[in-house]
């Protein structure tokens, strides 16, 4: 009788062992401060439209966060397209102008450069913030077909890099 109870005693003592280690080694490695889930506002647009995600950033930290949220200028984001065989599609070079754009423009004025305003938010546990990011200007969606779109932030406080879950664009004529 003595031996069976020092065996239960010995096996629960390493079972709670093993639990703890695994609990020890799993809170060890860093998880970001926020979350993101992008959605689309139009999930199927004609070539040439624009493209406007909808960003849900939010606290998923026990303390308060503080996060750049862009009022003009380029997003915080870093944008990720591909096209419907999987390539990415690359973002236009600063400065570079669609046809339109050429059409509106003066040889008389020189080119400005971009800047932006923003600020920063803070956020307490489980708080969201909402943000609207249009795409279409900066990505050639001409092409019909299906784009896969993911946005990236990284994350000032735990130097991960935060990734959104992906959304699927339709552009057709």
């Amino acid at each position: 009788m003595r031996v069976g109870i020092g065996f239960i005693a010995t096996s629960l003592l390493l079972s709670c062992a093993q639990n703890i280690t695994a609990q020890t080694t799993a809170s060890d490695s860093p998880k970001a401060s926020f979350s993101m889930v992008i959605s689309l506002k139009d999930e199927a647009v004609k070539p040439g439209s624009e493209v406007q995600v909808l960003v849900d950033l939010t606290n998923t930290s026990a303390g308060r966060i503080s996060v750049w949220r862009s009022r003009t200028g380029p997003p915080p984001y870093i944008i990720k397209v591909l096209d419907h065989a999987g390539k990415g599609v690359q973002p236009k070079l600063p400065g570079a102008a669609t046809q339109d754009e050429k059409a509106n423009m003066r040889d008389d004025k020189p080119p400005r450069a971009v800047a932006g305003t923003g600020s920063s938010v803070t956020l307490t546990p489980g708080e969201t913030i909402k943000d609207a990011v249009s795409i279409g200007n900066q990505f050639d969606l001409s092409q019909p077909g299906a784009y896969k779109i993911q946005f990236e932030r990284p994350d000032p406080a735990t130097k991960l890099l935060v990734k959104s879950n992906i959304v699927t664009l339709t552009v057709s004529n």
